[in-house]
Parts: C-alpha cells; sequence; structure tokens
C-alpha cells in the first residue's frame, strides 16, 4: 500500500468539519461512498479511502449489495493499476445484518468481477 500512499478507512461518520483532523489532513483526498440508505435499517456512516497527492484515480465503483457495504478504487500506478475494495459488513444481531451465505455470496459476485480486470487488487 505505500506505493499508492493512502489509507483505507474502514468505518467512518462523515462530517464537512475542517476542524476534523481525522479525515481531512493537508495533502490527502477523501473519497467516500456513503451508506445505502434504502436498506432497511442502515443508516449513516458509509465507506472511504483517504489519498495523498499526487494520484491518479482510474475508477471508483460503489456495489449495492444487501449484506455490506463495498466500495472500490481503481489507481495508476507506475507498475500497473491497483484497485482497493473496502468492505463493511454490519455485526450480527442487527437490522441491517444478513446471513453469512448472502455476505459470502455477494462477496463472491464482486471478488470475480475484480479478478476479471486483469491487474492487482
Amino acid at each position: 500500500m505505500s506505493d499508492a500512499g493512502g489509507t483505507i478507512i474502514i468505518r467512518f461518520q462523515r462530517t464537512d468539519d475542517p476542524k476534523n483532523t481525522l479525515l481531512w489532513q493537508p495533502g490527502f483526498d477523501l473519497f467516500s461512498c456513503p451508506r445505502d440508505s434504502r436498506i432497511p435499517g442502515a443508516k449513516g456512516g458509509g465507506l472511504g479511502f483517504l489519498l495523498k497527492k499526487p494520484y491518479t484515480i482510474v475508477t471508483m465503483d460503489s456495489y449495492k449489495l444487501s449484506s455490506c457495504d463495498a466500495f472500490s478504487i481503481t489507481l495508476k500506478l507506475p507498475s500497473g493499476n491497483l484497485t482497493i475494495l473496502g468492505l463493511y459488513r454490519p455485526p450480527a444481531g442487527t437490522t441491517y445484518a444478513q446471513p453469512f451465505s448472502v455476505f459470502m455470496s455477494e462477496f463472491e459476485n464482486v471478488a470475480a468481477k475484480l479478478s476479471s480486470l486483469g491487474h492487482q487488487f
């Protein structure tokens, strides 16, 4: 990950307050995907990537899954492209939680799509 100069934020509450130094650091940009509000019980939060400048983004994708939040970003590196996938699966017992079998099925579909890109992830 050091070649990409980034940090993965697994779970966060987004704020636009510039004083929130946890998320807004000089020389970095935050790319985020809010939680899908159409999913019953899903509210607040989301996923994000904090990237150190300079960088070149090839693509960003969010995935509308019922069992987890998923967001990927593809960066252009000197050695080729690198796709990073961020996932958040809520704890069992929450209203947003789905059975593990649903998560595995959805994760397999996303992993198959990403592995077909022909570069690192």
